[in-house]
């Protein structure tokens, strides 16, 4: 056994220095340690380039969708809104910078119904394709305005 740096090297695998504890093998690689070597849980999901607001995304959503704005913000859980809010969601998630949290509170809702959202949204996606058909056709007119928008956050011209 050679120690190297803080872990130790069992049989060719490495481990913290700790070892076993309460019977169970916490034998762990020095990548997944540090967290150098992997792929970030979310690699490739969110597109961090863009500069887009909530408020640009709930307005491209509520023209696309046909429902006002306060509608998709609002407390009805009918199911036509509620996909259309999932959708809301995820565009917000992928094409901002904002955590969950703060798409939550510029949305009126809780962190866990943003995350609930993301998740039901795949799902609604894979089941109906007409859901996945408007998704699309919706990702593609916030690319369209992502692209467009010239003009950085915080500016006169967009204020946040």
């Amino acid at each position: 056994m050679q120690i190297h740096s803080g872990f130790q090297v069992l049989q060719g695998r490495e481990t913290s220095g700790r070892g076993r504890q309460g019977g169970q093998d916490r034998r762990v690689s020095v990548e997944k340690e540090t967290g150098r070597g992997t792929l970030p849980r979310r690699h490739g999901f969110r597109n961090l380039s863009t500069n887009l607001t909530i408020k640009e995304i709930l307005a491209t959503v509520a023209r696309h969708s046909g429902l006002d704005q306060s509608v998709l913000i609002g407390p009805k859980r009918h199911r036509k809104i509620m996909v259309w809010r999932f959708m809301l969601y995820h565009l917000c998630y992928e094409y901002t910078y904002h955590s969950s949290a703060t798409i939550g509170v510029h949305l009126n809702k809780d962190h866990a119904s943003i995350l609930n959202g993301l998740k039901k949204i795949g799902k609604y996606r894979e089941m109906y394709p007409e859901v996945d058909e408007a998704y699309e056709k919706l990702q593609n007119e916030v690319k369209i305005l992502a692209e467009s928008i010239k003009a950085p956050i915080g500016s006169p011209e967009r204020p946040l």
